[in-house]
């Protein structure tokens, strides 16, 4: 395909652009050929520019609660039943149902959603790591001192290389064994590619 530089907007210009396979334009001026699978944007020398496949994976625990013990951190399954809600490049695997894995290097959104069933005491931990040793991302709260149902759903953005794979843990200190609920889409991790690393 052949795209123009739009001088004015800083922008691919569609109404200035040969396009050479099939494909569509966006509202922001970036053309989705639809052979690649990948957006493509103009850069200020007038070269195409591969903006990346997008990749992008959603799964959620939709089977059966997790029973937590207290004091223990423990990585949260999602199962082979597990709900995917999205998953453009096989980044969740049914034999391996704990993680996502990275398919193409770049900068991510890592996304966890989490709730607890009530109980009033203690404290509830929510860690992401990164190949299950690198912190990506930590959330501590309280328990509130009230026996709702608490939530929360963490986020981060973090450079990810191919074959990382990101695992999220919980930790509570009630003090007995109690339950991350299956609902809401949670138990939940998700990622979702924003741009290349240079």
């Amino acid at each position: 395909m052949t795209l123009k530089h739009n001088k004015v907007s800083g922008k691919a210009n569609p109404s200035d652009t040969t396009v050479i396979g099939g494909g569509h334009w966006d509202e922001d001026h970036l053309f989705k050929s639809s052979s690649a699978g990948k957006l493509l944007a103009v850069g200020s020398s007038d070269a195409v520019v591969d903006i990346g496949p997008q990749d992008a994976c959603y799964v959620w625990r939709s089977a059966s609660v997790q029973a937590i013990a207290d004091s223990t951190e423990t990585t949260v399954d999602f199962l082979s039943s597990a709900t995917v809600e999205y998953d453009s490049n096989t980044m969740f695997s049914t034999s391996a149902t704990t993680r996502i894995t990275i398919k193409t290097a770049g900068i991510y959104i890592v996304t966890a959603n989490i709730t607890w069933t009530g109980d009033p005491d203690g404290r509830r931990d929510v860690s992401v790591y990164k190949n299950a040793s690198d912190y990506l991302m930590r959330n501590i709260m309280p328990s509130g001192g009230t026996s709702t149902a608490l939530c929360q759903t963490p986020f981060t953005i973090a450079e990810l290389a191919v074959n990382d794979y990101i695992t999220m843990t919980v930790r509570h200190t009630a003090g007995s064994s109690i339950d991350l609920t299956n609902a809401g889409r949670a138990p939940g991790l998700g990622v979702a590619w924003l741009r290349p690393v240079a």
